[in-house]
């Protein structure tokens, strides 16, 4: 299902990116604007699909956890470098993380896909402001916090209970203005638990919101980190 849902949608976007090249000929100002909004509305219903297969993945027990050193300030970078602020939006985006953060054994790429849910959700409910991604060593806790902070629209308290459950939104108006389908937050708890790591939440209604997703470090880990 997962492949017969992504190839017709993979052949439209990768003829847009001939088109956007101009392979076909010169494109005028309102084909370039058409095509603009071709291309943001299929990326939305591919992200779409891919976390219905996920969330189907997680709903019948088939995510496998790969574990791996994992180099932090690497991981970091890669990340940041997918990111730019979108031209609708006033939005400062700012990433926080020092060069010396340990290595974690977690699995890299579900780590990713967590961050990448805040990250998104962040840009998402901002519309001006900042949304500010960081990193921190907590020797304290033995444990790397990765907080991802907006200035946008927040969370009420009885929201809060519920955002991380499937296919729940803030409320009916928001689905219309924002859309999704409501299941970023939910692969973000699931994921989070497989990897042994908690996620939490502080918000309030018109002051943004701070997801802070915490991991502990190994012992042997942190023992390199001491020395």
């Amino acid at each position: 299902m997962s492949h017969e849902l992504r190839t017709p949608l993979n052949v439209i976007l990768g003829y847009l990116h001939m088109i956007q090249e101009k392979m076909f000929g010169d494109l005028n100002a309102d084909q370039t604007r058409a095509i603009g909004t071709i291309e943001s509305h299929s990326n939305n219903l591919l992200g779409m699909i891919e976390s219905i297969m996920e969330a189907t993945k997680i709903e019948a027990g088939a995510v496998v956890i790969e574990s791996q050193d994992v180099d932090l300030v690497n991981f970091l970078e890669r990340l940041e470098c997918q990111y730019t602020v979108p031209r609708e939006k006033e939005l400062v985006i700012a990433w926080h993380y020092s060069r010396d953060l340990p290595a974690l054994r977690t699995d890299e790429l579900k780590l990713k896909r967590i961050l990448q849910n805040l990250i998104g959700n962040a840009i998402k409910f901002t519309d001006q402001g900042r949304v500010d991604i960081s990193t921190t060593y907590r020797a304290e806790k033995e444990a790397v916090e990765f907080t991802v902070a907006d200035t946008g629209i927040g969370i009420s308290e009885e929201s809060q209970s519920v955002i991380f459950e499937m296919f729940r939104q803030l409320d009916s108006s928001k689905t219309r203005e924002y859309g999704g389908l409501g299941l970023g937050l939910y692969i973000v708890k699931k994921l989070a638990a497989l990897l042994g790591a908690s996620i939490n939440v502080d918000s309030q209604p018109g002051r943004g919101a701070v997801f802070t997703l915490t991991l502990a470090v190994a012992d042997e880990q942190a023992a390199k980190r001491v020395a």
